[in-house]
């Protein structure tokens, strides 16, 4: 279950660049006029004064697409990232989305 906690909106760069330490941190950017979440390397990178994505917030976690495997020298290598991840700046209705896609993807 998630926590609900409150910040100053003076501190949110300071608060994105101690979870870049520990976390892949995935937050609104603009890229070609678009606002995209993406991973950022620190607080600054975020866009913080936009109203809506023209991106799902989802494609953080489920990009459209992916490198499954590379094979090369008769060897294949499956690369994956297995940090903790932060998605940060979505709506209440994008963050209520993921608990459902848990549902689906943690039912055995």
């Amino acid at each position: 279950m998630m926590d609900a906690r409150a910040i100053d909106k003076g501190r949110i760069v300071e608060l994105l660049d101690e979870l870049t330490e520990g976390y892949e941190v995935f937050a609104p950017v603009m890229s070609d006029d678009v606002v995209l979440f993406d991973k950022i390397a620190s607080g600054s990178e975020a866009r913080l004064d936009f109203a809506n994505s023209k991106r799902l917030p989802k494609e953080a976690f489920f990009p459209p697409s992916e490198v499954m495997f590379v094979y090369a020298g008769g060897q294949a290598e499956a690369p994956c990232s297995t940090g903790d991840r932060v998605l940060f700046g979505i709506r209440p209705c994008d963050a209520r989305s993921f608990l459902l896609l848990d549902k689906v993807f943690n039912t055995p």
